[in-house]
């Protein structure tokens, strides 16, 4: 009996001296250790963004003339060639300044179809021959520069919501051709697309395109109210924002084809005594708003509000003349705010419009 105990009390001295060891083992390892931090940095449900960055050819000096870009971006979008009823106009600047864009990025590069004229836009959609014409024209372009995608920025206003077929079928031919020929395909639509009825057959382009473009911005317009670029919450008074933009595209469209695209500038309305804008508004980079107000407005007469409801902000001042004005514009602490929206809501792809804005 004493034998027994004398060992069973050894066993029971050594299982804790073990077991203490492991754990001071388990805790004292860094990798271990760091492990835990991260994950608990991670919030749930939120994927990595993958960043894109439009580039506009006016942003663009010639070839030999320009930075190379940082490679912060995961994709550059160049913005772009002008789809007419003759096809792609290789003969305007923005063909021209292809190659100054290619020497200004690397990695995955992509390419834009201008197309924002509304008239010749009606004419394109009543000819299938200038429809081939112009995805023939994009598609050899691609190719010859490297391009990894093709992004169609057609930009349609009708009467009553009018040519909806006629859209959807253009979109359809795009889609084929592109696709064909091993590029990806990707559609920009406006951010209040069901907002304003506009002539879009939403779920049927979320089929014929490998991504969906969500340009959530210029929900207040320079010849409108004075109000945010695109508000994080509709709120009382704004009408439209973020979370009813969600609640419309959820129907249709999986959250992994989405990017959406923050617009890096604002507006400038001047406006009389009751707020009421007199003149159209003049659009304003970030940057620019940064450099002429934002660091400034201790010497000028403004004054700068951030607005919780659309996460935006907005500034006041009185110019030269003694005109009152309102700037509304975007700003990276809002798209920070917008962000965590759109994480919580599955979204992995956001975008910037535009290199040099901000």
């Amino acid at each position: 009996m004493k034998w027994l105990l004398v060992g069973v009390l050894i066993f029971v001295i050594g299982y804790l001296i073990i077991g203490k060891a492991t754990s001071n083992t388990n805790n004292n390892n860094p990798a271990s250790e760091q492990k835990k931090k991260s994950e608990s940095r991670v919030p749930n449900n939120s994927p990595t963004f993958n960043r894109s960055l439009f580039v506009p050819y006016w942003q663009l000096k010639d070839s030999s003339q320009n930075s190379v870009l940082s490679n912060q971006y995961d994709r550059y979008i160049y913005f772009g060639v002008a789809g007419t009823v003759d096809g792609v106009d290789t003969t305007e600047e923005g063909y021209r300044k292809i190659d100054a864009f290619m020497s200004a990025t690397s990695g995955s590069r992509w390419l834009t179809v201008r197309m924002v004229d509304t008239d010749v836009n009606d004419k394109v959609l009543s000819s299938l021959e200038s429809q081939n014409k112009i995805v023939n024209d994009a598609v050899s372009i691609a190719k010859q520069f490297g391009f990894d995608g093709l992004v169609l920025d057609f930009e349609y206003n009708s009467i009553f919501g009018g040519k909806v077929n006629e859209v959807t079928s253009f979109y359809k031919v795009f889609s084929e051709k592109t696709m064909s020929k091993n590029l990806k395909f990707a559609v920009t639509l406006y951010g209040d697309v069901f907002y304003r009825k506009r002539p879009y057959d939403v779920a049927q382009i979320e089929k014929y395109s490998d991504e969906i473009m969500i340009m959530a911005y210029d929900l207040h317009k320079s010849r409108g109210e004075p109000g945010p670029n695109f508000p994080l919450s509709a709120g009382k008074k704004y009408g439209y924002g973020y979370d009813l933009l969600f609640a419309d595209l959820e129907k249709v469209i999986q959250a992994k084809k989405i990017t959406v695209i923050f617009g890096m500038y604002g507006y400038d309305w001047k406006v009389d005594e009751k707020g009421r804008p007199i003149t159209l508004a003049s659009s304003i980079t970030t940057a620019q708003v940064v450099a002429n107000y934002i660091n400034k407005c201790g010497s000028l007469n403004c004054t700068q509000l951030k607005d919780p409801v659309s996460a935006e902000t907005e500034i006041n001042y009185v110019d030269e003349d003694k005109k009152y004005h309102i700037i509304w514009f975007e700003n990276e602490e809002s798209v920070e705010k917008k962000e965590k929206f759109l994480r919580q809501r599955g979204v992995g792809s956001v975008a910037f419009w535009a290199y040099g804005y901000f």
